[in-house]
C-alpha cells in the first residue's frame, strides 16, 4: 500500500470512506489482538484515561501515555493491552476511516503505529469528543462528521508541515517555501529562489528535493494540476478560465500538459 507522509497530506486531494466512531471502555489489563489479521481500516485512537502497550509481530513493544493521540495505519498488526488511568476502566476513543486517493486507491500515512503531535491550539480532545457525539446521534449528519474529520486530519498534517519547515535541516529554504505557498501558480525561477534563501542553486535544489520529495518545478506543476482538477470538477469554469487560474497563459499548452499528466483532456475530465 502506498505511504504518504503526514506533512504532504495537507496539500493532497483525497477522499474519506468507511467511517465510524466510538467511545470504548476496557477492563484494567484487558487485551485486544489483531496479530492474526491486518487492520481493515486506518484509525485515530485517543487515550482519554488510560495508557497502553502494543506488541508488534516482530516482538517489539510500544508504550503510550494517557492523553496520546495514536495513528493506527490500515494493514498493521498488533496486540494491545489497556491499563486504567484515574478511573477503574481504561477509556479510549476510536475514529475509523480509510484514506483513498482520487483514483480510489487506499493509502496510509505511515507503515506503523505512531503517536501524533498536538497542534498549537492544544490537544485534539475537544474535537474528538464533538465528532463522536455527532456520530452517535440517532440522525447522524455524516457530512458534518466527515467535514470534522477532514479538519482534524488537516490540523495534524499542518503540524508536520510546520515541523518539517522549521527543522534545522530545512530552515535555510523557509523563505522559498513560503514564497511558493503564497504564489502557487507563478513562474518558477530557481536562481531567484536560491538568492532569496542565500544559498547556491544546487544547494537549494537538493534541500527542496529532500523536503518535498520533488523538484521545485515538479512540486509546483503537481499543485497546479491538482487545483485544476478541483476547478474542473466544480463545473463552473471553462478550460480557458481554469488554465488562467492555475497560471497557464495559453489554454492549448495547458490542455497538452493536463493530458500528459492525467491521461485525459481537461474538457473530458469530469466525464470519466
Amino acid at each position: 500500500m502506498n505511504i504518504l507522509e503526514w506533512k504532504d497530506l495537507y496539500f493532497y486531494d483525497y477522499n474519506l470512506c468507511r467511517l465510524a466512531a466510538i467511545n470504548q471502555r476496557w477492563n484494567d489489563g484487558q487485551e485486544f489482538s489483531m496479530l492474526s489479521r491486518p487492520r481493515p481500516t486506518s484509525a485515530l485512537l485517543f487515550l482519554k484515561d488510560c495508557y497502553v502497550e502494543y506488541l508488534l509481530p516482530n516482538g517489539c513493544t510500544l508504550s503510550f501515555a494517557s492523553g496520546s493521540l495514536l495513528y493506527l495505519p490500515q494493514g498493521c498488526r498488533y496486540r494491545v493491552k489497556f491499563f486504567a488511568g484515574k478511573g477503574q476502566s481504561a477509556v479510549t476513543q476510536l475514529i475509523e476511516f480509510e484514506l483513498r486517493d482520487t483514483k480510489g486507491q487506499p493509502f496510509v500515512c505511515s507503515n506503523g503505529i505512531m503517536p501524533l503531535i498536538a497542534d498549537k491550539i492544544g490537544s485534539f480532545e475537544q474535537t474528538i469528543d464533538e465528532m463522536i457525539f455527532c456520530y452517535e446521534q440517532l440522525y447522524c449528519s455524516f457530512s458534518t462528521f466527515k467535514s470534522a474529520l477532514y479538519g482534524l486530519l488537516s490540523r495534524v498534517a499542518m503540524c508536520y508541515q510546520e515541523q518539517a519547515i522549521y527543522s534545522k535541516k530545512y530552515f535555510s529554504i523557509v523563505p522559498a517555501i513560503r514564497h511558493l505557498a503564497n504564489n502557487p501558480y507563478g513562474d518558477i525561477d530557481i536562481p531567484s529562489l536560491a538568492k532569496l534563501c542565500h544559498v547556491s542553486e544546487s544547494c537549494f535544489r537538493n534541500l527542496f528535493k529532500q523536503y518535498s520529495g520533488k523538484t521545485p518545478s515538479r512540486y509546483c506543476l503537481d499543485n497546479r494540476i491538482q487545483k485544476a482538477k478541483q476547478l474542473l470538477e466544480n463545473g463552473f469554469y471553462s478550460v480557458g478560465e481554469v488554465a488562467l487560474m492555475v497560471g497557464f497563459k495559453d489554454a492549448g499548452y495547458f490542455t497538452k500538459v493536463f493530458k500528459k499528466e492525467t491521461g485525459v483532456l481537461p474538457g473530458h475530465y469530469c466525464n470519466r
